[in-house]
């Protein structure tokens, strides 16, 4: 599934950033053994916590369902306030951390000559 560019796209949306969601677990701690036929492991939807970085910064970590992070990020950063335009992103980019949470990091980097709430000094 491919996205047609518009006026001011940003290439956010990748086939490698969808995954699967599911993860098998056991079943612990029953006290009757399972029906015959019965499966003994179950899929379950996980969530996971996903860190928005600006210049190596944390800027927030939101939890949510792996996939989609790209554009789960370009909304997050708009509807928190922090852009009102794609024009202020250069790029996103997932895969900052370390280890197995590596994925649950997306860097942002700020468009030249523009200014974000993320990139202002803040004024606490």
């Amino acid at each position: 599934m491919t996205r047609p560019p518009g006026p001011h796209s940003l290439p956010i949306w990748s086939e490698a950033g969808v995954q699967a969601v599911e993860r098998t677990v056991e079943r612990r701690g029953r006290a009757d053994p399972p029906a015959p036929g019965a499966a003994e492991r179950d899929f379950v939807v996980t969530e996971e916590p996903l860190e928005l970085r600006v210049g190596g910064e944390t800027l927030m970590v939101t939890m949510r369902t792996p996939g989609d992070d790209l554009d789960l990020a370009a909304g997050l950063l708009f509807t928190e306030g922090v852009i009102s335009s794609l024009d202020q992103i250069a790029a996103l980019r997932q895969g900052g951390g370390a280890g197995r949470d590596r994925q649950n990091v997306v860097e942002v980097v700020a468009a030249p000559a523009r200014t974000s709430a993320a990139t202002t000094p803040s004024t606490r």
